[in-house]
């Protein structure tokens, strides 16, 4: 097996320039950055990655700045990059519009955290198409049929949620 060091930062936290410094340093020592793309309502995120959302929404992060983000990490690294998000600002600009943006920018991959897989049909055919990676996400108390389906539909990696709740620090 080939194990890869993930790294995740969230984009504009604090600032665009920040992001693309941090991304730098990471492609040092990380197969692959995830970069999170700022979101309102972070369901599944615990509060340390709510204050960064925050933090960058207040400063202006919005998706397009994000793609930018890309094309000048692209200047510096090969790195692969895989984008993190909820379906809202995919929805707002367009599945097909983000998924071609998302690879004339220079991403890899893409992990939308509330898709499920049952209902990523379209989704999977448009990522095929522009040659996005997708990534699942699979809980301890997946079954193993939809593990398989996961499996099937994730073609970088499968996201293992190892603890239950929101991500973060536990007490």
């Amino acid at each position: 097996m080939n194990k890869k060091l993930v790294s995740f930062i969230v984009a504009g936290d604090p600032n665009p320039e920040a992001t693309l410094k941090f991304m730098k340093a990471l492609s040092k020592h990380s197969d692959i950055i995830e970069l999170g793309i700022p979101f309102s309502d972070p369901m599944a995120d615990g509060e340390t990655i709510q204050m960064a959302d925050i933090r960058a929404l207040n400063n202006g992060m919005k998706v397009s700045k994000v793609f930018d983000i890309i094309r000048e990490f692209r200047r510096y690294s090969n790195t692969p990059i895989v984008v993190m998000t909820y379906y809202n600002p995919v929805f707002n600009m367009g599945l097909e519009r983000f998924l071609k943006e998302l690879k004339e920018s220079g991403g890899n991959g893409l992990i939308v955290v509330d898709l499920p897989v049952e209902d990523s049909e379209e989704y999977l055919s448009l990522c095929k198409k522009y040659g996005i990676d997708t990534i699942f996400l699979a809980a301890p108390n997946t079954s193993e049929d939809r593990i398989k389906k996961i499996d099937n539909a994730s073609s970088m990696f499968i996201y293992l949620v190892s603890l239950y709740g929101t991500t973060g620090v536990r007490g």
